[in-house]
């Protein structure tokens, strides 16, 4: 994870794939949206609606997404709270296509959105009081460049959030990155290291609180029982693959 390239793929490569998806997923791609995308996305809505619950004081003021893919989370946060100033982000153009069906569908207007880099915004230096991604952090092709540049467009005292990220310990990462990638092998696949991700957030000044995530909604039940398991010992988070949540904010 603290280089650009990863795995079977370099980061052009990944990014490319990336771009991609978006335009050629039969489910995924530019136009009305499909009966099993809007599905899907509920219950995404629904782990969304919890954890604004637990994070609802950091959407404030001026917000941004990375990594939105159609902009679902972005257009729902509008509709939750409609004084905050929301940009919807993502690297693929495909995906980004697909915001206006997402502001009619939460009937909404977002006050941006574009594609780009999550390591490239256009955003101004200290503009945000905020920047987020649903389960998209660990696709990020560069998380050095990319937490330098979220640490760039943070206000002083501005927050970034990663929600519902997968996270692996080392010793287990290869065999867990190649079980994601089984499980969804359309896009690469990647899990946040926790060790590495407080040492490269550090190293672009930005200081690190990690908390598990235990949802179990939209789960199945094996996975729901997993969850259900690590939130009784949540000691086991340490030697076994689980979900993080991940609050970044200024080094001081």
């Amino acid at each position: 994870m603290d280089a650009p390239t990863k795995g079977w793929f370099t980061a052009e490569q990944r990014n490319r794939l990336e771009i991609d998806y978006w335009r050629d997923a039969a489910d995924e791609r530019p136009g009305p949206l499909s009966v099993p995308n809007v599905v899907n996305k509920m219950l995404d809505a629904a782990r969304f609606l919890e954890f604004f619950g637990t994070y609802r004081s950091l959407f404030r003021g001026n917000v941004l997404e990375l990594g939105a893919g159609q902009g679902w989370a972005s257009t729902l946060l509008k509709r939750l709270a409609p004084e905050v100033r929301v940009i919807a982000t993502d690297i693929s153009e495909f995906a980004i296509a697909s915001v206006p069906e997402w502001e009619r569908l939460w009937s909404v207007k977002l006050d941006g959105y574009y594609a780009c880099l999550s390591s490239r915004t256009r955003e101004a230096d200290s503009s945000l009081d905020l920047v987020f991604c649903f389960g998209a952090a660990h696709h990020f092709s560069d998380m050095p460049a990319s937490l330098r540049e979220i640490r760039r467009i943070l206000k002083p005292a501005g927050a970034a959030l990663f929600l519902y990220e997968p996270s692996s310990p080392a010793y287990i990462y290869p065999l867990a990155k190649w079980r994601v990638n089984r499980i969804r092998p359309a896009v690469p696949e990647d899990l946040l290291i926790r060790r590495d991700l407080i040492a490269l957030a550090r190293e672009a000044g930005l200081r690190v609180e990690i908390a598990n995530c235990f949802s179990t909604i939209g789960r199945p039940l094996t996975s729901a029982l997993y969850y259900r398991l690590l939130s009784v010992v949540p000691g086991l988070t340490r030697i076994v693959p689980c979900a993080i949540h991940t609050l970044l904010t200024h080094a001081r």
